[in-house]
């Protein structure tokens, strides 16, 4: 029943909102009662819970009064947050295999939502892409979010799971999530993918410490790197075809991209600024500054903007001494570091607050769960 819960979340046919406060607040309370005779909230032992509250009730304070800011920046992510905390707590978080569960539920929702996406947009051009539940045109922020945990994953999938099952179910979701990207036309999600593939390539490798494995390693991504070359220069199955009349290919062509990249540039400095010269926030109308923490101080000022920030850095910090921590299961401690690593990129790089709610939803769920496994090691549960 969990695992269908999630799933469904994730999907996206839903509203991202009330679907979410209506599961949450059914988990922690009735489901809890019925499995162990108490409603209990000890996610609010956790110092996240409180600077998840403080981000909230600041930005429903200084973003406007708001009865809709309120419900999606205050009630829904402690709501989400509770449930992925309550959810790993009632079963001691020492299942790996319902861990796994839960995330690949939640990378399964993604995909179906990308793929659906993608075979409803066949031949439409990137600035008219639709989505395929609202049929609401859809930017490249708010449906490449799809892509970004499963991207995180690559590395993970190839050298450290080692359940068959999920192995193939995983690179599926890979390949699903590679032609979706080429259909959106935009680079973070390639950048996540690349990026988080070598970060965690690099620590495996470390870890593991011998000249043996990891020569064969690199030969076997060699060997992989010449397969795939020599597939995409005969053109099997028109993938080089496919590939070069997509809509990433076309923009590549078409140039530009310093432009972009200045912009993106400018836009953090004048995210800054913007936190210096209106400490209240009241930017609303003005565009966005593609970071997540920078475009909450636009809109609501210092305040939800620095409490935002420590959420953040205190879930990517627990995250890190799990990591380290290596009394837990390997799959478990590389699962949720490549996770962190892939949201945290697209978060500097996203005005996700205003572009992709949900992601901030499915982060405020997953930290909930790790923060959880965080405080057990800790022994303050």
């Amino acid at each position: 029943m969990e695992v269908f819960f999630v799933f469904l979340l994730s999907l996206g046919v839903l509203n991202p909102i009330y679907s979410n406060i209506l599961f949450s607040f059914l988990y922690i309370t009735i489901i809890q009662y019925i499995k162990t005779k108490k409603i209990l909230l000890n996610s609010a032992l956790s110092i996240n819970f409180w600077a998840l509250f403080l981000f909230g009730i600041t930005y429903f304070l200084f973003g406007g009064l708001k009865l809709q800011h309120l419900e999606f920046f205050l009630i829904t992510p402690l709501l989400v947050y509770s449930f992925g905390w309550t959810l790993i707590e009632l079963r001691g978080g020492k299942d790996v295999d319902f861990i796994k569960r839960i995330i690949f539920a939640m990378l399964i929702g993604f995909g179906v939502h990308a793929f659906l996406n993608y075979i409803s947009n066949i031949g439409v051009t990137r600035w008219l892409l639709t989505d395929f539940f609202t049929g609401s045109i859809q930017a490249a922020t708010g449906s490449g979010v799809l892509n970004t945990m499963i991207f995180s994953l690559l590395a993970y999938l190839l050298f450290i799971e080692k359940d068959k099952k999920i192995k193939i179910l995983g690179l599926v979701l890979e390949i699903v999530a590679c032609i979706y990207s080429f259909q959106l036309g935009g680079r973070t999600q390639l950048i996540i993918l690349g990026l988080v593939f070598v970060i965690i390539f690099f620590f495996y490798l470390f870890e593991k410490k011998g000249f043996v494995p990891t020569f064969k390693t690199i030969m076997r991504l060699a060997i992989l790197v010449i397969l795939v070359y020599i597939v995409y220069q005969l053109d099997i199955f028109s993938i080089k075809t496919s590939i070069e009349s997509s809509n990433l290919l076309l923009r590549l062509e078409q140039g530009g991209l310093e432009a972009s990249d200045q912009y993106r540039i400018n836009s953090v400095l004048n995210g800054l600024l913007s936190l210096i010269n209106h400490p209240f926030g009241g930017q609303e109308t003005v565009f966005y500054f593609h970071n997540m923490w920078l475009d909450v101080g636009r809109v609501s000022g210092v305040f939800p903007f620095l409490f935002l920030l420590l959420y953040s850095v205190l879930a990517t910090y627990h995250v890190l001494m799990i990591f380290l921590n290596k009394n837990y299961n390997i799959t478990i401690r590389y699962l949720f570091l490549s996770l962190y690593l892939g949201i945290q990129i697209n978060f500097f790089t996203e005005p996700i607050m205003e572009g992709a709610i949900s992601f901030f939803l499915a982060f405020c769920f997953l930290s909930g769960l790790v923060d959880y496994m965080y405080y057990r090691t800790r022994r303050f549960l």
